[in-house]
């Protein structure tokens, strides 16, 4: 018998009663294995879950820089896995692997005829298309754009390109800090017929999820607040 690995959500920003499922909050429960982005924020996490886990016996360990797990992190994670113990992938905020790392892990799962089990929860890059009325089924998740002001120029104009020529929905993230540089420079470079969507602090108290054409946002500018945020390029 071999042990599996749990991918684990994490909260977005909401309560963990209106976020993580009874049976995901009970794998974590269970677990004493956790391989998480890090550790201090993991055991925050768990301790909201249940504050009588004994934080102290658990083995958390933590990916480094690079997304992976060390050598000797690797040679604890088989030996767990070997004793039938299952192990929970966590990260800081919302879906592991998507937007965020773990991808190494489930990897080397695969590769060593682990079962790996994904579980329901938070992903603000599904929440934020679902919601905002563009094609949500065709899209591509382009993460951070380049920080050169010229290169993220260029690279938004290439990505709308592909958004007419495929009708496939273009989705950012930003640093929150930086989110106004690039509200501005999508206003600026699409063309007013393209669907600008910004979706914002989701599922907390703060969740805007605005959508109108860039004709609209251009005569009705805002300034975002430095909240975690979803852009979307669109066309009706």
């Amino acid at each position: 018998m071999t042990g599996r690995i749990f991918i684990v959500p994490n909260t977005i920003g909401g309560s963990i009663s209106s976020s993580i499922p009874l049976d995901v909050q009970g794998v974590i429960k269970k677990t004493n294995y956790f391989i998480v982005e890090n550790a201090k924020n993991a055991r925050a996490y768990i301790k909201k879950i249940d504050k009588n886990i004994n934080i102290s016996k658990l083995h958390i360990w933590q990916l480094d820089e690079f997304g992976s797990l060390c050598r000797d992190n690797i040679e604890n994670l088989f030996i767990a896995l070997k004793k039938s113990s299952d192990v929970v992938l966590l990260s800081d905020a919302g879906t592991p692997c998507v937007a965020d790392p773990g991808r190494s892990v489930i990897r080397w799962a695969h590769e060593n005829n682990i079962k790996v089990i994904p579980m329901v929860g938070p992903s603000s890059i599904i929440m934020a298309i679902s919601a905002s009325g563009l094609n949500g089924q065709n899209f591509s998740f382009r993460g951070y754009l380049p920080i050169k002001s010229a290169q993220r120029i260029s690279y938004i104009k290439c990505t709308e390109k592909e958004l007419y020529k495929y009708n496939r929905t273009q989705v950012f993230i930003e640093t929150p800090y930086r989110n106004n540089h690039l509200y501005s420079d999508l206003v600026m470079y699409c063309s007013p017929s393209t669907v600008l969507s910004i979706a914002i602090s989701i599922t907390t108290e703060k969740e805007k999820i605005l959508t109108d054409i860039i004709y609209n946002w251009k005569k009705n500018q805002i300034t975002l607040p430095k909240e975690p945020s979803i852009f979307m390029l669109g066309k009706y």
